[in-house]
């Protein structure tokens, strides 16, 4: 099965890279295998409110050498149901270059460009400034999730629901209800585990980000959710640890580079039956697929979305599973 939407204006998320040449700023994307900044007045990926947003911060740049001089990236965010609500977190190289995020100036900065939220943060972690409201919400069926700037969400305003149908089964579908437990590795704000827990009474999230972590414990309780709880911690040290059961929901959404190989083996190695996995790249997707199939699974089904449309990238749902009779072995 496959799942697509609109192939344009379908971010909620743009970051630009920014440089100082020549005396003044420029802005844009990264040519291709070079570290070069191309500058960019549009992105056609972005929605109408986002660009307008950009343009704004273009020239506020502009106007303030101090800032672009120490700028390595802006990032926008915007809420995926509610238009031009729109925060932003500017990347400087330094601690230098907080200074010209000061108050007031940041706060001058965010009202000027027409921002709700802004940070001032430092490349490679270091202090950190906010002003306003630093997060988005978005809408995900009849939930809305905060997403603070800085934790990862998926960037497609518009396949949200789709992805989300994909991942987690849904209330009273076949199995679901003998299932006792659910676990979301990699939980982030809580996208799949909030969803998860309306139809299993107990579940668990593992998340290794702070500010991710806050979002989705923030998010459950807006969700009148007691029977959810976050862990902050590694997943493989998580699932090498417990205790895992067969009839378990376990869902696995991990950064591009995949799992690594001992979280892979732990769950094979577990009585579980079941892994729903969330992949945005093939050749670790492939490379897991082996070492899942060394424990005895299979698919069972796969569901691509076109997450990134006029991009190469694609995320992947895949549903492993095995029967009783096979026994897991190390590979």
């Amino acid at each position: 099965m496959a799942l697509s939407a609109a192939e344009l204006g379908y971010r909620n998320r743009l970051r630009f890279h920014v440089a100082f040449a020549e005396g003044r700023p420029i802005a844009g994307f990264r040519r291709r295998g070079s570290h070069e900044v191309v500058d960019v007045e549009t992105c056609l990926l972005g929605s109408t409110t986002l660009n307008e947003t950009w343009h704004r911060v273009r020239r506020a740049l502009t106007e303030r050498r101090p800032l672009a001089k120490s700028l390595i990236s802006v990032e926008l965010d915007e809420s995926s149901h509610e238009p031009g609500r729109i925060a932003a977190r500017f990347v400087v190289s330094s601690t230098d270059g907080l200074r010209s995020l000061d108050e007031p100036r940041r706060e001058e900065l965010r009202s000027g460009i027409g921002l709700t939220g802004l940070v001032g943060a430092v490349f490679q972690g270091g202090p950190v400034v906010r002003t306003g409201e630093p997060f988005v919400e978005h809408r995900v069926g009849d939930l809305t999730l905060r997403q603070s700037l800085g934790s990862f969400f998926q960037a497609n305003r518009f396949l949200l629901d789709g992805l989300v149908g994909a991942v987690v089964p849904a209330p009273g579908a076949e199995g679901i209800e003998t299932v006792s437990r659910g676990l979301d590795l990699y939980c982030g704000v809580g996208l799949f585990a909030i969803p998860l827990a309306r139809g299993v009474s107990n579940v668990i999230g593992v998340e290794s980000e702070t500010l991710a972590l806050r979002d989705a414990k923030t998010n459950a309780a807006r969700a009148g959710l007691g029977n959810l709880r976050f862990i902050r911690g590694d997943a493989a040290r998580y699932a090498a640890r417990d205790r895992l059961r067969k009839e378990d929901v376990v869902i696995l959404d991990p950064p591009r580079s995949g799992p690594r190989p001992e979280l892979v083996d732990a769950l094979g190695q577990s009585p579980l039956s079941r892994i729903r996995y969330v992949s945005c790249d093939p050749a670790a997707l492939f490379r897991d697929s082996a070492r899942l199939a060394a424990h005895g699974f299979e698919i069972e089904s796969a569901t691509l979305v076109d997450l990134f449309p006029n991009t190469h990238h694609f995320e992947t749902v895949v549903v492993f599973s095995r029967s009783q009779s096979r026994t897991a072995t190390s590979p």
